[in-house]
């Protein structure tokens, strides 16, 4: 594109590192911003790129939790939000539960604003997959081990994880005639699991004109689906 932006901001879905990276070779003298917001009213945004993004505590109380709803130490992933919206007064929202899985800075900021800071978000709880383990037990596997590595090739315009049984089942459109990384993708998908500490599951690649509709029933786009019962692993 032949545009020279100074400001670019991503939300909706998480701004990844290749993303940003892609962003900066393009236009190198543009700042690149982060976003996070909720239709609940949770507002976040970083103060300089890269920096983390402060959520608007003034308008909300947001608590990172487990599983079972116990709070999550700052620096650590946590599994849910619970959000209580403090302006929101014809219909009050009190706890509510977001499957959004982030973890909180430690540190205040340089800028010196007292807000806490996302300082990750590892995508929703819902696109966790789970693989048997080399030493047994369950691996779980989160959206960020995928995107690492599919949107660190611009080949590939869109994708979709989908595990099966018979393992795990990758959907790609590319730009025209660049098929030809798809063993690359396998074997980098290899090396993340591996990694991880996964029994390789078997990955079967298949290059397609588009994805169609991967809302679902939850009306947001899913890249990643596990149709596996998790307790026979």
């Amino acid at each position: 594109m032949k545009i020279n932006p100074r400001f670019i901001a991503g939300g909706g879905e998480a701004l990844t590192e290749e993303m940003r990276r892609q962003l900066r070779h393009a236009w190198p003298q543009c700042g690149i911003y982060d976003i996070y917001g909720t239709q609940e009213g949770i507002r976040s945004m970083e103060c300089s790129p890269g920096s983390g993004m402060h959520l608007f505590e003034d308008l909300g109380i947001i608590e990172v939790v487990d599983e079972c709803n116990r709070p999550v130490p700052d620096g650590n992933l946590g599994h849910k939000i619970l959000f209580t919206n403090l302006y929101s007064f014809t219909l009050p929202i009190i706890r509510y539960e977001i499957s959004d899985m982030v973890n909180l800075d430690t540190k205040p900021c340089l800028c010196g604003r007292p807000f806490r800071r996302i300082g990750s978000i590892n995508g929703r709880n819902d696109d966790v997959i789970y693989l048997q383990g080399h030493t047994g037990g369950q691996v779980a596997v989160h959206p960020v081990q995928f995107w690492d590595v599919l949107e660190s090739y611009s080949e590939i315009r869109q994708y979709q994880v989908i595990q099966e049984n018979d393992g795990i089942h990758l959907s790609l459109v590319f730009e025209e005639g660049n098929e030809v990384v798809v063993d690359s993708v396998r074997k980098r998908l290899e090396q993340e699991l591996q990694t991880l500490g996964a029994s390789n599951p078997a990955i079967h690649i298949k290059p397609v004109a588009n994805l169609g509709d991967r809302s679902g029933n939850m009306g947001k786009w899913k890249n990643i689906i596990s149709n596996m019962n998790q307790s026979s692993l």
